[in-house]
This record gives C-alpha cells, structure tokens and sequence, in this order.
C-alpha cells in the first residue's frame, strides 16, 4: 500500500500546470524499438494490471514480451512540484526535477532510493545532458552547472555572463544573453547551448579560467522570432538544426560560421499563426531531417550539403505528409522522438503520434504503412522497445490511462497496461525500465518484462 498524499500536496498539484508531452515521432526498423511523454492529472500510485499478450506477429521469432509490472514509487521521497523532466546515467542513477524549482532528486533507478538532493541556481525546462558520468544542466538565468551524475556532486558551474560590446559573425550587434528553454549539446568536446533569442555559444568542457569568455555566433533571425527558440536542436554531421515557434528552420554550418541560414515558413499558407509552430523537435537520420508543425503536417528534408569549390547547399524539402489529426500542444506540452540504430536501410520506418492516432510512415516516401486510432487521446510520443510500439494514451470517463503495446508491422494492440493516471512529463525508457513521473511529485518504475525482479 502507498504512503498518503498530504493535503499540501494535494492543493499544490492541482494549482499548477505540469508541462507533458502529447506528440512526437520516431525512427526505427519495423522490428526495433524505445523512449517518451504526456500529461493530467494523477491519483496516488497504485499497481498497475497488465493484459496478456496477444500472440506474436512471427511464431519463430524470439522476443522479449511485453508484460510490464510496477516496480517501485517514491513515496517516501516525491519532489514537492510536478515531476517535468527526467534523465538516467549510464549507471543507473535517476534524475528528476522540476520548472516549478531549483533542487533536483537524484534515485537508484532499480529500487527507487533517494540518493541525493542538489540545487540549480534557478530552474531549468528541460533534462540535463548526460555526458560520460556528469548531468550538463544550462538553466533559465542561463547558468552552466555540471555535477556527478551518479552522487549529485557539484562538479564546476559557470554563472550567467556579460558579453564584451562586440559584434558577432554577421557583424549584427550582440544581443544579452537571455534565457534558455532547452538542452545543451556537445560539440567537439564543448557543450553548446542556445538562448531564447538564437543565441549559439560553445563553453570548454571544464572549469572556467577567471575572465574565460565561450565562442558565441548569432543564428539568422526574423523579427517575428524573438524569445521563440524553445525547441531542442539537434547537431548532424557537424551542421546545428533548430526550429522555432514562429515556424522557422534555422541551420548553421559549425565548421563554418559564416554558413548560416533559415528556411521561413513551413507552412506555405497556415490558416493561424500557431498552426505552422514547431514544437516537436527535429528527428535526424542521415541524410534526412524530419520535423512537424502544429497542425500536424510532417516535413522530410535533405540534410545541409557542401560541395568543393562551390557554396553550400540548404536543406531541401524531399516529402512533406497532412497527418490525419492535429500535433497539438495544449497546455505547453511538449514531445522528443527516439532514434534507434538502423540495421536495414531498405525498410525504415518513421513513427510517429498526432493527437488521437498514432501512425507509421515510410521514412522515404512519407506513404502510410499502418495507423492506430485512439479516441481518448495520445498522451506521448512513440516508444521503441524490443518488438512493440508503446504508447500512452489518455483518460477518459471510466476508462483509464494506460501504457499500450502496439505491433510494428501492422499497429494492432498486442497488450496494455492500466495506469493510476498521466505522467506530467516525458516518460523515460533505460534498458527495459519505464520511469513515469506525476503532478504530485511521484515517480512510478516498471519493468517491461516479467524478467526482472
């Protein structure tokens, strides 16, 4: 039996909203798989029932099957705010927080045991970046922060600079740096984080020397865009891709400053402003880049090219495919898709959730091979682990929230499992764990085989 929720904390999960996830996409082969989000509100833990599973697609084939069982809850130790984000080690050591505070909950991600406490210098929207065995945090007053990602020690921390009056690689005047809403990266064994302005600055991976200052460029921005790079970027064959919420593509050659670029309006005619916002971060699988705005159109384009001797080549649009229902984001919820290494170029396959059917494209063509309906409602973007497509789907009157297996090959529900309610943020997939985090603080493990004790 669980331990009680306090009346506190009862009256704070309901007083704020919890950002979570409700679209996204992934890319896998038809029989690959991992990762995740979503959002609601959540009701103390309990264990969850699992269904049988149906029988596999291939008689002959050996796979792990789905039969996921709850492992443990932090009842004892759950954050005081709505769990937002989430991250592992490679050890296996737990990471939660919140943008509602700045100390963060370190857990054994086996048997759920508060490990450690740490505090940020302010809260931070988004998961630190695992690197080896330290959490690279870049927080909303734009502080670098490293700790030990297995013991919570603070490492080293960098706190919000003052730049130099100087200009930078366009000769534009350098705006101050703002704050930052998403992920750091590394680059060349440097971390490079992006403001809310398109600010790019690249930090040594290690303590700052006193008066140190990082290599910065400015990304080509519209008037349109000020505060809108919210969105994680991603960096593929040394070229950095982001999108913003005014519906931009922005590239930039990391080799080569001065090839900087942006491809305007994705949307050629969007009936509203926040129809052609990309919220869904972008998904690289070499050569191609995949990205999806609001109203749920999804864009295949050729990565950045250059050729000896001649001027680089921007992305160019290779398909783009009208989903069959919205990539809503009520309630700022936000989605990150997965890549899983691929064994057969010849039959990829891109994943991917709109709000009420999740679906299956040809990863070159854009051709539906399969979709799911779910008229509840899509809580996450597509999971891939072992054979099956896992999704969350959403509550409604008397049918719960539940963690469901899909097949790959042809999107039938293989087995289900019910859950006490819907994760405020994206749930985390490591090894054949599934780590939810709820409004109320609480975070739930379960395994996804009956393999693991």
């Amino acid at each position: 039996m669980h331990t009680p929720i306090s009346l506190r904390n009862w009256l704070l999960s309901a007083s704020i909203f919890a950002l979570t996830a409700t679209s996204g996409f992934a890319l896998g082969t038809e029989t690959s798989a991992k990762d995740t989000a979503a959002a609601d509100s959540a009701s103390p833990p309990s264990a969850a029932a699992s269904q049988p599973p149906a029988e596999a697609d291939d008689p002959g084939k050996e796979a792990a099957v789905f039969k996921p069982h709850l492992l443990w809850t932090n009842a004892r130790s759950a954050l005081l705010f709505p769990i937002q984000w989430m991250a592992a080690s490679n050890q296996g050591t737990l990471l939660a927080g919140s943008l509602f505070s700045k100390t963060f909950y370190l857990y054994n991600i086996y048997n759920g045991t508060c490990k450690a406490r740490q505090t940020l210098p302010a809260p931070t929207a988004q998961p630190p970046l695992i690197n080896g065995q330290t959490a690279i945090f870049y927080d909303t007053s734009t502080s670098l922060s490293v700790f030990d990602s297995e013991t919570g020690e603070l490492n080293w921390e960098r706190l919000p600079l003052r730049l130099p009056q100087r200009r930078n690689n366009l000769r534009q005047p350098l705006p101050r740096p703002r704050g930052s809403k998403v992920k750091p990266l590394m680059f060349n064994d440097r971390i490079a984080t992006i403001n809310t302005d398109g600010l790019v600055m690249f930090y040594p991976n290690r303590a700052p020397s006193e008066g140190s200052m990082p290599d910065f460029l400015m990304l080509q921005t519209s008037p349109d865009e000020k505060g809108s790079f919210t969105n994680s970027p991603i960096i593929s064959r040394q070229v950095l891709y982001v999108c913003t919420a005014a519906g931009h593509l922005h590239f930039a050659n990391l080799n080569n400053i001065g090839e900087i670029g942006m491809i305007k309006n994705l949307v050629a005619n969007p009936e509203t402003t926040i129809a052609k916002e990309v919220r869904v971060p972008i998904l690289a699988a070499s050569p191609y880049i995949y990205l999806a705005t609001m109203d749920g159109t999804i864009y295949c384009y050729r990565e950045f090219r250059k050729f000896t001797g001649q001027r680089f080549t921007p992305p160019t649009l290779v398909w783009q495919k009208k989903l069959s229902s919205q990539c809503e984001y009520q309630s700022n919820r936000w989605g990150r898709p997965v890549i899983m290494p691929q064994t057969d170029s010849t039959n990829t396959v891109l994943y991917v959730n709109a709000k009420d059917c999740a679906q299956a494209l040809d990863a070159y063509t854009g051709e539906t091979l399969w979709e799911h309906r779910v008229p509840q409602g899509i809580a996450s973007p597509p999971i891939l682990w072992s054979d099956y497509v896992i999704i969350i789907s959403e509550p409604k009157g008397s049918i719960p929230a539940k963690i469901v297996a899909l097949s790959p090959t042809d999107g039938h529900t293989v087995a289900f499992c019910e859950l006490p309610g819907v994760p405020s943020c994206e749930p985390l997939l490591w090894d054949n764990y599934l780590v939810l985090g709820y409004r109320n603080g609480y975070a739930e493990c379960y395994s996804l085989t009956d393999d693991i004790d």
